[in-house]
């Protein structure tokens, strides 16, 4: 239950192209990233701890670390901090569905997978409001160094729907350091409604 060093964000450029390429080919998967070539010229800014609290701000009021705009596939969505509404600290991260038919509202961060262990679990709290039609939820990804999934978990079959007080969910997957390069975790929205996603947290365990 050790990590081989700080786990700290990955913001080469590699990194940053595969968040870009998003290809929802499974129903409302959040990380489902290929096929897609997307020039990227901006990097990421470096959190200092992880940031996994979204407690970190840039000066535009996002959360340092964390991709919250996929242009275009998530027009009709508004993914903000929320200082009101929150679990722990002074933010959350609030995704909520304003208009039109485009896919999603979410947010992901890539980090190295400098884990050992054989399993990774991510565990999250999210409150919900009038939550329908699509899913909701946490998300893990675990990629090789080709960027294939190894891994993959979107809270499919388990969403969240309807208005829910904060809760913590979980998802477990295998993890093998050997294989495993890259993790992507984050909180999607693909239907009507609103979530607040506050303290995600990862950890590997044997």
């Amino acid at each position: 239950m050790t990590a081989k060093n700080n786990v700290s964000y990955q913001s080469d450029y590699k990194s940053q192209v595969m968040l870009y390429r998003l290809n929802l080919k499974f129903p409302f998967a959040i990380f489902v990233l290929a096929n897609m070539s997307i020039p990227i010229f901006v990097r990421a800014q470096k959190p200092t701890n992880n940031n996994f609290s979204f407690e970190e701000l840039n000066n535009l009021r996002q959360p340092v670390g964390w991709q919250v705009n996929w242009g275009h596939q998530n027009d009709g969505y508004i993914v903000q901090i929320d200082s009101l509404i929150k679990h722990d600290g002074k933010y959350s991260l609030k995704i909520e569905k304003i208009s039109g038919e485009r896919n999603f509202g979410g947010c992901a961060m890539i980090i190295p997978a400098n884990f050992t262990g054989k399993k990774l679990i991510l565990s999250g709290f999210i409150k919900a409001d009038k939550v329908s039609g699509g899913l909701a939820g946490i998300a893990l990804r675990i990629d090789d160094a080709n960027m294939n999934i190894l891994q993959f978990d979107n809270m499919k079959g388990r969403s969240i729907q309807g208005s829910t007080n904060w809760t913590e969910y979980t998802i477990a997957l295998p993890y093998d350091a050997e294989k495993a390069k890259s993790i992507t975790l984050g909180a999607s929205l693909t239907g009507s409604g609103t979530i607040w996603v506050d303290e995600l947290k990862l950890i590997a365990a044997d």
